[in-house]
């Protein structure tokens, strides 16, 4: 039997498609700017957990979507692109009323 969890909220998702366009704006790599969507693809490539789904025949297909993170999970994905970002010089807005802050400070405790 598989552990019931949470998935991630959509205003984790709002706030993490926020930081999306700031990348965007902000950042261009080789003086090209690239789309909210792009850095999306970029981030999963490297932060995002890798989630395995039943296939219909054979083998089951390994995937990295945001869509398939519980809570925790996207809080160390968004914790990690956060990192990244001031690692770049750009410092990402955490609301002090978001549910990502909220679940930074469960984890501080």
């Amino acid at each position: 039997m598989k552990e019931w969890r949470e998935k991630r909220s959509l205003s984790q998702n709002a706030l993490y498609w926020v930081w999306l366009e700031e990348i965007s704006q902000a950042l261009k790599p080789n003086d090209k700017q690239h789309k909210a969507d792009v850095w999306h693809e970029y981030f999963k490539q490297y932060f995002c957990a890798a989630k395995s789904i039943a296939m219909p025949a054979g083998k089951d297909a390994i995937v990295k979507s945001t869509k398939m993170l519980d809570v925790g999970e996207m809080c160390h994905y968004m914790t990690q692109i956060h990192n990244w970002a001031a690692g770049h010089m750009l410092i990402l807005p955490v609301p002090e009323n978001s549910e990502y802050k909220q679940n930074l400070n469960k984890q501080e405790v």
